[in-house]
């Protein structure tokens, strides 16, 4: 018999035996916490899905290694009317600052999606979320305002990630 390696995340989780020409049927896949299954792959850089339908085991051994997505939806950037934008995302902090000069008093900031799939919700004033495609903020000289924006999947189950943007007028 032939082995079949089921890798995920890296590490073997099972491993299958097989008699060469056999059908080979798919492992049951676990879960991953913040991820979907999307598939097993005959490469680990994931870029040849394998099709169970037609697959046959070969005369050597194999490895299939998992491939799972992210269930976070990101904001692909601001877009703004005036200022200079730095960008901190990371996994667990989505932070943003926007300074804007001091000769400005005003700035719109108009939050771009990766996919349709997503919608964007931005905080208003009264604290509660509102479908909005920008916001126009004021600030006096020195100021500081935080918006957040909150990013919604529309597919499947909701997947939500939140944003905060710190906008500064300087002095």
């Amino acid at each position: 018999h032939v082995c079949v390696t089921w890798i995920s995340s890296g590490d073997a989780i099972a491993h299958s035996y097989y008699a060469p020409g056999e059908k080979v049927t798919p492992l049951g896949t676990s879960k991953r916490k913040g991820y979907s299954f999307a598939g097993w792959y005959s490469d680990a850089a994931l870029t040849q899905r394998v099709d169970f339908s037609n697959f046959l085991m070969p005369t050597s051994d194999v490895n299939f290694y998992a491939k799972w997505t992210s269930n976070e939806f990101h904001l692909k950037g601001l877009a703004k009317s005036s200022g200079t934008l730095t960008q901190h995302w990371t996994r667990t902090n989505y932070v943003n600052r926007l300074r804007i000069s001091r000769y400005s008093s005003r700035v719109t900031i108009r939050p771009l999606r990766y996919t349709s799939r997503s919608k964007i919700f931005i905080k208003t004033q009264d604290g509660t979320y509102r479908a909005m495609s920008s916001i126009k903020i004021t600030l006096k000289r020195g100021e500081t305002k935080t918006i957040y924006i909150k990013c919604v999947s529309q597919t499947g189950s909701r997947y939500t990630s939140v944003y905060k943007v710190l906008v500064t007028r300087n002095r």
